[in-house]
This record gives structure tokens, C-alpha cells and sequence, in this order.
């Protein structure tokens, strides 16, 4: 028995599209894609470049921050280290190179120092005279050599007379003149001598042992004066009574002096430890 189906009509082959050229305005807006594109481009190089220069800036800033700190922090050491030699015993520096109020030797501080001596002393520390201390330990150098000299010039010649009130007085003035020359020379060849020597007990006891020894000998050489010497003053030599008087009360005026010093010694020592 034979189907009855419809028949199936033939497929029609594919026809090849051709294919559309783009119009006008696609091309636009690939142009415009493009150019944006370019223009985002370039602006990121720009940014870049500006970052770049502006970290380039900031680090130049940092570098030259701790290059000043560093220079600060150098110098402040290196005048440190200028104030601590400053207060030793050095030859001046001659060299050219400082200039003469740089910070290349110790002849910076010569113009200064030459009002006091006439002379170029700026070695020394020729401050510590120009202070009470200064100026008594000078006064008790002078006066305490004065008496030595007197005793050995003049003096001498009555020893025998007096009997031991004149070695025992020669010896008390010998021995505060050496002191207050060892006392005065470290005071001028370092300037942080002073403070150490005014903290310490050593001062105070030798300005207190020379007021005992200048007070007791002077005393006895008074006494012994008055006793032995003074009947027969009118047979001594020129200036040989007027020699050991003189020098008498040079020694209280060189224990009042000491005394001075004492009191001053006590004083920065309890302020020193306070």
C-alpha cells in the first residue's frame, strides 16, 4: 500500500552575504576610540612623569634633610671636641688654612687674650686671673714670694737671734708660695682644671692647712720679734728690723687672704654638691 505524504520541497543553497562596508559613522567612532585611546596614553606617561619627578624631589628633600642633620649633629661634636681641647695645653696652630677666627686651631681665641699680657698667650687661660679667685691666687703668690724673699735677704742675718721662729716662718712661706704657684699654673694651662679643683676637697684643705701654718708661724715670729729683737733694733743692720716686721704681717695679711679663699672653696663646694 502506497503513502499518501506530501512531497518534500528542495532546500535552497546558502547564498553568500556580501559583506557591508562600514558607514561613516563606525569609522568615527573608531577614530574617536583610537584618539581617546592615545589621549589616555599619554596622559598616564604624564602622570607617570609627574609622580616620578615629584618622588624624585621629595627623596632629594629627605637626602638633603639628613645631610643637614648629619652636618648639625657633626659640628655640634666637633665643638664639643673644640671645648674639651680647648681647655688643654696646645702649641697655637699656625696653619693658614683656619683663618684667624675659624675653627681651625686654638689661635682663634689670640686676639682676646693678647689685652691681658701684650703679649700672643692664647695657650693659656687667661681668664681664671681676671676672677676673684684668680685675683687672690695672684695676690697670695706675690705676697707669699715677697716674704720669702725678705726672710732670705734680710731675715737670715738674725736667725741665730730669733732661734727657730725663722726657719719655722721661712718653711710656712716657702711652702704656700710652691702651692699656690703648683694651684695657679693648672688653673691657667686647662680651664676644666678649675671646676674640677673647686669640687674637690683638695683646695679647701690647702687654703685651710696655709691660714693654720701662716697664722701660728706669723704669731710666733711676732712674739719672738718682740722678745728678742726689738732691744736691740737700733744696732741691726739697715732695713733688717723693718725686713722681719714687714714680714710678719705679711703672713697675717697672706692668712687673711687664704682665709677668703677658704670660705669661697666651702661655698662652691656645697653648691657643687647640692
Amino acid at each position: 500500500m502506497v503513502s499518501k505524504d506530501p512531497p518534500v520541497p528542495p532546500r535552497r543553497a546558502h547564498r553568500l552575504r556580501r559583506p557591508r562596508l562600514p558607514s561613516i559613522m563606525s569609522l568615527g567612532s573608531v577614530r574617536l576610540s583610537k584618539h581617546r585611546g592615545s589621549l589616555d596614553f599619554f596622559d598616564g606617561m604624564l602622570k607617570w612623569a609627574e609622580r616620578r619627578r615629584s618622588d624624585d624631589a621629595r627623596r632629594r628633600r629627605d637626602r638633603d634633610r639628613d645631610r643637614d642633620r648629619d652636618r648639625d649633629r657633626d659640628s655640634g661634636r666637633d665643638a664639643v671636641r673644640l671645648r674639651r681641647r680647648g681647655s688643654a695645653f696646645r702649641w697655637p696652630d699656625v696653619s693658614s688654612g683656619g683663618g684667624g677666627g675659624g675653627s681651625g686651631g686654638l689661635c682663634r681665641s689670640c686676639l682676646s687674650a693678647c689685652c691681658c699680657c701684650g703679649c700672643c698667650c692664647c695657650c693659656l687661660n687667661l681668664e681664671y686671673v681676671r676672677t676673684w679667685p684668680g685675683m687672690l691666687r695672684v695676690a697670695q703668690l706675690a705676697l707669699s714670694w715677697l716674704c720669702n724673699w725678705l726672710v732670705g735677704r734680710y731675715a737670715l742675718r738674725v736667725a741665730a737671734t730669733l732661734g727657730s721662729a725663722m726657719p719655722a716662718f721661712f718653711l710656712a712661706t716657702a711652702g704656700g708660695a710652691i702651692g699656690c704657684s703648683i694651684l695657679l699654673a693648672v688653673a691657667l694651662l686647662s680651664a676644666k682644671s678649675v671646676s674640677l679643683l673647686r669640687a674637690s676637697l683638695f683646695e679647701m684643705a690647702f687654703h685651710a692647712t696655709a691660714v693654720g701654718m701662716y697664722a701660728s708661724q706669723a704669731s710666733y715670729l711676732h712674739v719672738a720679734t718682740s722678745i728678742y729683737l726689738e732691744p736691740y733694733k737700733n744696732d741691726l743692720e739697715n732695713y733688717t728690723y723693718a725686713a722681719v716686721v714687714t714680714s710678719y704681717w705679711l703672713g697675717y695679711f697672706l692668712a687673711a687672704l687664704h682665709s677668703l679663699d677658704t670660705v669661697y672653696s666651702m661655698k662652691h663646694y656645697g653648691r657643687f654638691r647640692c
